[in-house]
């Protein structure tokens, strides 16, 4: 957010009701910003070993955090908003999601914002005025490919806008190995007179050979001064920083 990259841990390992902001400026070197933090649910605290998938974003009156529940078997999209950062209030499901995507103010669309997510391996855009009530932008679920196929999406990790263009970072296994394979790609996105357009997608990065046995598992990726740096866990070892190039 405005070259400030927020990073929520939990607080203690057999505490699941609170998680910890960190907060950095360069995108490596983080500091505690709020030691205890929640999100209340009828004036429930929130099990926040259910949720994953944050991103944050700021409104008018503060902040809203997007995240994806598991509840049983399922995943849903949330949304809950705080005037600070100590305390979250849920506000509810997002229907027409199924995953949490990445959400930047849109261009073409003066007042609101753009919502860019996964689908079943495709692509769906959003816009919203409010950042609450969301409506999908052309109703569409789009393919996405390379030089070569089409790519199956698992998540769209951040955006980065320049002019009246969207480049859109994203996961996907790649499919050419014995075993999953997490790999980083993007995308170019325009609308122009109400059509949208998707460039062919490219290839920026796959997980390391040493990180092969492991479970691997995207943690999030953020554009902080003209770079996008992505996080990644590996059990057992820690949270690692990758910084990708969009031009090879």
């Amino acid at each position: 957010i405005e070259d400030e990259v927020y990073l929520m841990i939990h607080a203690k390992q057999n505490d699941t009701y609170h998680f910890q902001i960190t907060l950095s400026k360069d995108a490596s070197d983080f500091r505690l910003v709020e030691q205890t933090t929640s999100i209340q649910v009828a004036k429930e605290n929130e099990d926040v070993s259910l949720l994953d998938n944050f991103h944050l974003t700021k409104s008018a009156t503060g902040f809203v955090l997007f995240y994806e529940k598991s509840i049983g078997t399922e995943k849903r999209a949330c949304y809950a908003t705080a005037k600070k950062l100590s305390l979250f209030t849920f506000q509810g499901y997002i229907d027409h999601w199924n995953k949490v995507g990445a959400v930047v103010r849109a261009i073409p669309i003066t007042t609101g914002f753009l919502s860019i997510h996964a689908k079943d391996g495709k692509i769906v855009l959003s816009s919203s005025t409010n950042l609450s009530k969301w409506t999908p932008l052309d109703g569409k679920e789009h393919v996405i490919h390379d030089s070569y196929s089409s790519i199956d999406v698992k998540h769209i990790s951040c955006i980065q806008r320049e002019g009246d263009s969207y480049y859109v970072w994203f996961h996907f296994v790649n499919p050419h190995f014995s075993q999953p394979v997490w790999s980083v790609g993007w995308f170019k996105l325009q609308m122009l007179d109400s059509k949208i357009y998707f460039s062919p997608a490219q290839h920026v990065w796959e997980q390391p050979h040493e990180w092969k046995d492991a479970h691997v598992y995207p943690v999030g990726a953020v554009s902080i001064q003209d770079a996008v740096v992505g996080y990644w866990g590996v059990a057992g070892v820690g949270l690692f920083s990758v910084r990708y190039r969009r031009h090879n």
